[in-house]
């Protein structure tokens, strides 16, 4: 029997895609003082080298984000400090993700969340999660020193509130996290919007009781 709901956050619950909201980052702010293809240089030095990932792990201090950084890109520096400081611009939540917490809230679920996610982004941007303060609780990845998909984050989760895996369903937008959740008895859902996601989910549960 299901008793769980376990969603991920990024591309679940808030629109997380940095490189897809540029154009929206630039087209409603009136004065932004770099030039757009600086401000993607600095993007592809924060988001593809590794060095975000390991933000979301927890294994690299704040003070050494703009070192590494810097590193990766130094002809760049302003723009990616500029990206950092407007980090919040990057990100979206979902109209529907309070609702849908608390849809299955009101009908008797506990409702958790595992995240990969940085301290840097929870400090820099709270509005974002803020709607875990209605849920049962969850993991953020830097709290644990471990993310996705590496089953030791999913084996922290479970131990953490005493739960079942076969009693969880969790729900995540990428293949690799659901299908290690798999491998330890997760009922899962991959993530590929909103809609479809419901019906399935409604479904399993209807199945389930």
């Amino acid at each position: 029997m299901i008793k769980n709901i376990v969603f991920d956050i990024g591309q679940v619950l808030i629109k997380w895609t940095p490189f897809e909201l540029l154009d929206d980052f630039f087209y409603d702010n009136d004065i932004i003082p770099h030039k757009k293809e600086d401000i993607k240089t600095a993007l592809d030095a924060i988001f593809l080298t590794g060095i975000w990932d390991k933000l979301d792990e927890g294994v690299l201090e704040e003070t050494d984000i703009f070192t590494e950084m810097f590193e990766e890109a130094p002809d760049y520096k302003r723009e990616i400090v500029y990206v950092l400081e407007h980090i919040h611009m990057y990100a979206k939540k979902f109209d529907y993700t309070k609702d849908w917490i608390k849809k299955y809230k009101d009908k008797g679920y506990n409702v958790y969340f595992l995240s990969n996610y940085s301290a840097y982004l929870r400090r820099k941007a709270t509005h974002l999660t803020d709607f875990t303060d209605i849920m049962d609780g969850g993991i953020f990845s830097h709290e644990v020193k471990c993310k996705k998909p590496d089953l030791k984050i999913y084996k922290i989760f479970l131990e953490k509130y005493n739960l079942k895996a076969e009693e969880c369903i969790f729900i995540d937008d990428r293949k690799e996290n659901v299908e290690a959740a798999k491998k330890i008895k997760f009922n899962t859902i991959e993530f590929k919007d909103y809609n479809s996601c419901v019906e399935i989910l409604d479904a399993m549960l209807n199945k389930s009781n």
